[in-house]
């Protein structure tokens, strides 16, 4: 674990770079607050820091301050060590923003018990964050096809709006639906659907674009968005359409012939209408597929 020293004393900061290096830390030594802050600015840096208060530049108490201030879930773990050790400056030191305070001279015995306590703190820590991401990600992502959830494709699908309207470029919203998905079901059980839409899930991954969004909107119904014009939209649409067409869906009984219903509607700034709009809207041309047949792309308005 990388450790910032910052102690603009030269005896204080070799005593420190020898102790913490025998203790398995590895120093990073600084003589003022301005030279650790910019490697506090760079990738990857330390997250345990020995801060002295007094430093020409920017001192340390000005530092933790600063590095508390950031909205970060893993900041730094500050320890101010100094000689200022009345009660005022340690709620000072404190208040700050630092997680331990050690007063000058110190023991080593003490130092490097406080050093393993920050230790456990930052790798707890790191494990937690760890956590939170994947909860993160698995509360954005459909369980069975791995594709982003209802919710999670909407947010994007927001955003992509927002930018189309903002710079003026073309977009297109869609919504497609698995042909006959309840006979499926019905004639070969729930376990051959499930395998038929994660097939599905894998063709449409494949089939749009890696610039495009896809998600899972429920039940065997998919929504998604291209930055496009009409035409490069057609194109995309058609070619996913033949493709899940001409392919033979293998599941753990059977081989099976399956074909989607797409339904789309390009984006213009010249109506104003939410989201939500331009998904009804889409959703009217999914069913215009399906009455004209299924197995269809079908773009509103439709004659």
């Amino acid at each position: 674990m990388k450790v910032l020293i910052a102690d603009d004393d030269l005896t204080s900061r070799q005593i420190l770079e020898s102790v913490i290096s025998r203790w398995g830390f590895q120093p990073v030594a600084v003589e003022d607050g301005l030279k650790a802050l910019q490697i506090m600015s760079e990738p990857e840096p330390p997250s345990l820091l020995l801060l002295d208060w007094e430093m020409p530049g920017l001192d340390g108490l000005s530092l933790a301050h600063h590095l508390s201030d950031e909205d970060s879930a893993d900041g730094p773990y500050i320890i101010m060590l100094t000689a200022r050790d009345g009660n005022h400056d340690i709620v000072s030191g404190l208040a700050a923003g630092a997680s331990d305070y050690i007063t000058k001279p110190f023991e080593t015995d003490i130092l490097k018990a406080r050093l393993e306590l920050a230790r456990r703190n930052i790798e707890l820590q790191d494990k937690l964050n760890a956590a939170l991401k994947k909860l993160e990600v698995l509360a954005s992502i459909d369980e069975l096809t791995h594709l982003p959830n209802r919710r999670s494709a909407l947010v994007s699908l927001g955003k992509e709006m927002d930018r189309s309207l903002r710079h003026r470029t073309e977009l297109c919203i869609g919504l497609c639906d698995i042909d006959h998905f309840k006979a499926i079901n019905d004639n070969f059980g729930h376990a051959t659907g499930d395998q038929i839409l994660t097939q599905i899930a894998n063709l449409l991954k494949s089939g749009f674009r890696q610039y495009d969004v896809v998600g899972r909107y429920g039940g065997e119904e998919f929504i998604f968005a291209m930055p496009t014009g009409k035409t490069g939209a057609d194109m995309v649409l058609e070619r996913l359409r033949a493709s899940i067409a001409t392919h033979t869906f293998k599941t753990a009984d059977n081989d099976l012939a399956v074909t989607m219903s797409f339904g789309a509607v390009m984006l213009t700034d010249a109506e104003e209408m939410s989201l939500n709009d331009w998904i009804r809207a889409a959703d009217e041309a999914l069913y215009e597929s399906k009455g004209r047949g299924r197995n269809q792309v079908t773009f509103y308005p439709f004659l």
